[in-house]
């Protein structure tokens, strides 16, 4: 079972991220978190232990994160090289995924410190049908921490660069353009997942 917070403590996680709240409305915000930790928690005790499905396509390596001189936009999080089948609809095509999205043994961290060290044993069932469809994926690209959006664009791995104007603050132009965007606009990638249901294409 989670701890459960009094209203000081929420109090005072919120000012750690620089949320200013007063006692009287920490306790307001109690009792939902408290429903959130509850279900948290029930989740937690009911998992079940279950057998990967196969991997269809499991010739791949570990793959690397590159480099500013090879990465000057900070796009991307993960390089790899994961060829799917000789020819289908995306024959040819280089896709990369946000990284959010299981690519089996390429590190997936969610953009955050705290997730280093993951290490995926199957493939997202979009990622399975892209390699089915002939497409090879060639990394995972940076996104906001654990899938926040905050208005910002700032991650703990690659602050932002624009590719129109680098010189640009990048949280002004957070909402225009995003990792993905960056990824498809300079041709790193012509096709490159940003969630399960949108993708950027060139």
């Amino acid at each position: 079972m989670h701890l459960m917070p009094d209203a000081n403590a929420i109090a005072k996680v919120a000012e750690s991220i620089g949320a200013h709240i007063g006692q009287e409305e920490a306790a307001q915000y109690r009792p939902y978190l408290l429903d959130l930790l509850r279900l948290v928690d029930q989740f937690m005790q009911e998992r079940t232990v279950t057998s990967p499905p196969p991997m269809l396509f499991p010739d791949r390596g570990p793959g690397y994160r590159p480099g500013l001189a090879e990465d000057p936009y900070r796009a991307w999080l993960w390089k790899c090289d994961v060829g799917g089948t000789d020819a289908g609809l995306l024959a040819g095509k280089r896709v990369s995924f946000k990284d959010h999205i299981s690519v089996a043994r390429i590190p997936q961290v969610f953009t955050t410190q705290a997730m280093e060290g993951f290490i995926p044993e199957v493939d997202a069932t979009v990622v399975t049908r892209v390699l089915a469809a002939g497409g090879n994926v060639v990394g995972k690209h940076v996104m906001n921490g654990f899938v926040g959006d905050y208005g910002s664009p700032v991650n703990p791995h690659n602050p932002a660069h624009v590719p129109v104007d680098p010189r640009q603050d990048p949280v002004r132009r957070s909402r225009r353009v995003r990792w993905t965007s960056r990824l498809v606009a300079t041709r790193a990638v012509p096709c490159g997942s940003r969630r399960p249901t949108a993708a950027s294409l060139a």
